[in-house]
Parts: C-alpha cells; structure tokens; sequence
C-alpha cells in the first residue's frame, strides 16, 4: 500500500513527567538557628538551636529546639553534638551563674582550661536549671561532657580560694516556706575529672 508515511506521536512520557513531578515532595526549607558564641584564646564555644513563635493572640510563645553544642579549638571542631535529653522535648537557654550568658567558657578546676558552659531551663514539672560542662581532654584531644541538675537554681563560688569553682545549690528540706513547707541546706559541686561530683564540705555537718 502506497501513500505518504504517517508520524507518529508519543505525548505520553512528556505527561508522565508532569505526573511525577506533581508527586515529588519538595525539599523543606532549612529552619534558621540561633547562634550564640563565646571565645577564650583558641577555643570558641557555640551554642544553636531553632527557635519559632508558636500559638497566636494573647496566647504566643517562643519554642526552643534542637539545641547543639560545637566547640572548635585551634580551628578544629573538637566537638559538634546535640544536647539531647532532657532537652529533646521542652528546654529555654538561661543565663548561667558562672558567665551571666547562655554559653560561656571559664576555668572550673583551676587547670588552666577553660570549660565550655551552656545553661539551659527544662520546665514543667521538673522544672530546673540545667548546667552542662565540656571539659578538655588533652591525651584524647576531645571534649567530655559533664551535667548537673541545680533544681531552682545555684550560684558560683571559690569557696577554698584556690580558683575551683563550686556550683553551691540550694537544697529543700522539712521547713522551708518556698516547698513544700521545708527549710534548706546548701550543697556544692565541682567539676572533678568529667563529672560534676558532691563537694561535700559545704554540706552542713560534712
């Protein structure tokens, strides 16, 4: 059978295309983190998260979330990790006694490294202030981290004036009008090694 060829058209896969680009999800923008510093010599301390306004009206407020640490010595990051529990869900930054900032970094032992320092407020019910310290591991070249629940909070003080800070926190006991009715002794803490440990002699009776 003579005649002119037909051409032949194929629009299928063109909308095929379109179809599966309607289904391909597209990507979520990065969320816009805080970033607050603080530098001592060499070292430089960070502290991010993500804050957003949530609610609306009368009923707004400021979410805190995925808070990290990073610490960078000698222009190399030694450390880069989230805070993780018991942040994961609510946490504020809060100024620390040690520094009056969110991130500080200041000598707690007296070994001439300074220590990096994030304040943090869990809320709710267990509501307390939260000190985390990053200590300097010379033999590893690493960052270790040490935390301490203050309760309702603590402040800094070289108790044995021998450039040891010592976090002294307020304890409830039975007759202090501000618990439950109870009174309150003062505990102390240092930084020994990679733990914030009991100090002990400001203890009453230690």
């Amino acid at each position: 059978m003579s005649g002119r060829p037909r051409l032949r058209t194929f629009a299928w896969p063109a909308s095929a295309a379109v179809a599966l680009a309607l289904f391909v999800p597209a990507a979520a923008p990065a969320q816009k983190r805080t970033v607050e510093t603080a530098t001592n010599g060499t070292v430089t301390a960070e502290l991010s998260y993500v804050k957003r306004t949530r609610g609306t009206g009368r009923f707004q407020f400021e979410e805190f979330r995925d808070f990290r640490v990073k610490i960078t010595r000698a222009g190399q990051v030694l450390y880069d990790r989230a805070v993780g529990d018991p942040c994961g869900q609510f946490c504020t930054p809060t100024e620390t006694a040690l520094a009056r900032k969110h991130v500080a970094l200041r000598d707690l032992n007296a070994d001439g490294e300074p220590e990096a320092i994030i304040g943090l407020f869990t809320g709710g019910a267990s509501c307390c202030v939260l000190v985390v310290a990053y200590g300097y591991d010379p033999p590893a070249n690493v960052y270790r981290r040490a935390k301490l629940d203050t309760g309702g909070g603590y402040v800094a003080r070289d108790l044995g004036s021998d450039g040891v800070i010592e976090l002294v926190l307020h304890v409830p006991e039975a007759g202090d009008p501000a618990c439950c009715p109870s009174g309150r002794q003062r505990a102390s803490f240092v930084l020994r090694g990679q733990q914030l440990v009991d100090a002990g002699k400001d203890r009453p009776g230690a």
